[in-house]
């Protein structure tokens, strides 16, 4: 009986583990599901920022499909923020190189639309 009681507690805390999504899937969900532009672009950002140390590949190409959206509906927050992430995972791939000119065109852009907050990002990637 005890096995027994044992065996239906695992399964049953197995499923309803199981069960439960996944921030990130909610978060793919939104980005297809939205009409607003805004909202599609920094879920997008939030998706990187839950992705960056698990699949650091597909959180930069995220953020360059933020980019360009944001660079579409000329949005300029967003379009800086897109590039500080697409910096970030660059640089945690040793892409010095391949960072330093999106980190600077962010930093630039965030001055532009006085964003002091995400300017010490910036400063400090």
């Amino acid at each position: 009986m005890k096995q027994a009681l044992t065996i239906w507690l695992f399964c049953l805390f197995a499923l309803g583990a199981s069960a439960q999504p996944r921030p990130t899937d909610s978060l793919y969900q939104l980005i297809q599901e939205t009409n607003d532009d805004s909202l599609r672009g920094y879920t997008m950002i939030r998706l990187c920022s839950l992705l960056k140390n698990v699949d650091p590949d597909s959180a930069r190409r995220i953020a360059v499909q933020a980019q360009r959206l944001a660079q579409a509906h000329q949005r300029p927050h967003l379009e800086a923020t897109s590039l500080l992430h697409m910096a970030t995972m660059d640089t945690k791939k040793g892409e010095f190189e391949k960072a330093m000119p999106l980190l600077n065109t962010s930093l630039k852009m965030f001055r532009t639309v006085g964003d002091s907050l995400s300017v010490a990002d910036v400063l400090q990637a």
